[in-house]
C-alpha cells in the first residue's frame, strides 16, 4: 500500500513542476523557512 500522506506531497511536487513555476517553490520554502524560525509574515 502506498503512504497517503507521501502521495499528496508526491502531487503536490508534481503540480509545481507542471505549473512549471520555480519561483512558487521558492516562495513556499522561504515561508516555510521564515515560519520555522518564528518571523512574522
Amino acid at each position: 500500500m502506498r503512504d497517503p500522506i507521501l502521495e499528496r506531497v508526491d502531487l503536490t511536487g508534481a503540480d509545481l513542476d507542471k505549473a512549471n513555476l520555480p519561483d512558487a517553490k521558492l516562495q513556499y520554502a522561504n515561508l516555510t523557512v521564515a515560519q520555522l524560525s518564528g518571523a512574522k509574515t
